[in-house]
Order: C-alpha cells, then structure tokens, then sequence
C-alpha cells in the first residue's frame, strides 16, 4: 500500500479480478439486492432530492443486517478485520456539477476506515478539507474512522458507488 499522507493510504487493484467482479455483479445486476433511499448524507438531513443517495446495510450496531453479507468476505479478509463496527455500499447518483456532501466523521472513537470504489467517475471522497481522493474502480482507500471527510456526488457517469466499512483491524 503506497502511502499518500499520513492520514490516508491507497492501494491500487485492491481485490484480485474474480472477488472484485463477484461483487460488482451481485450488486449492480443482481435483481435481489436490496436499495434504500436515505436523505441523510454524512450526517445531516438534505431536502434536495438531489443530495440524497441509495444505501445497503450490510452490517451496524453489531448485527447482520443483510442476507448479502458473504458477498463482501473476501474484502474484510483481505483488510484483516478483527472487528465489524459497519459495513455497507453506497449509491449515489449523478449532478449536473459535483457536489461535496457533509463533512463527518464515521465514528467518534479510534477505528479504521475502508473505501473500496466499484467504479470510475470523477466523484471522489474528500479527507480534511483539501486531499481529493477521485472514484477509481477496485481503488481502496483506508483512514481513521474518526478523520473528517466528506463524499461528493459524480457528474460524468450514471453513478458513483463504493463499499464503506469501519472496523478494528
């Protein structure tokens, strides 16, 4: 894993061809996985059906809360998950200019974080205000869940969409 700044890694072609393929299928031409629509982005509630996203919850509040949670085994396994905190996918859809969501924080305690984006567009996720890390597929990026950051949506593709996960590793 190359080292960007000490804040944040990434790590190119994180998952090898088949797992990585095995994931983008079932969750973007699978007929039963499951989407829910949420209005809170980061952490703050959005009116605008346009800053609003698509989410699956795989895992949270030390629970399995879908049937889908094998699929992402190869992920967790590769990342040396210990512990769960929260594992789920997020979709959001395309604007007609990219817009930066609510900065946040995944947890207010020591954790870590992964990204792992299913595709290229040119959304990303922004860490403390100024470090762009752009949407590339099978790209993981990994920080402290308690790091400030925020998402944006994409405007060149029908849809940005990556896996987040918080655990102790």
């Amino acid at each position: 894993m190359r080292e960007r700044k000490s804040m944040y890694k990434i790590q190119e072609n994180f998952l090898d061809t088949e797992n990585f393929q095995q994931i983008k299928d079932v969750i973007l031409n699978s007929n039963d996985f499951p989407w829910y629509y949420s209005q809170l982005v980061g952490q703050k509630y959005i009116s605008n059906i346009y800053f609003s996203y698509f989410i699956h919850t795989f895992y949270d509040n030390n629970s399995i809360k879908s049937s889908h949670i094998k699929l992402i085994e190869p992920f967790l396994k590769k990342l040396k998950v210990k512990k769960l905190i929260r594992a789920k996918v997020n979709l959001f859809y395309p604007t007609n200019k990219i817009i930066k969501f609510d900065e946040h924080q995944d947890t207010d305690f020591k954790s870590d974080a992964a990204i792992l984006y299913l595709n290229d567009c040119n959304g990303g996720t922004i860490i403390q205000k100024n470090n762009f890390i752009q949407s590339k597929e099978n790209r993981l990026l990994k920080f402290k869940g308690n790091l400030l950051h925020q998402s944006t949506s994409c405007s060149n593709k029908k849809y940005r969409i990556l896996i987040n996960i918080n655990y102790d590793a």
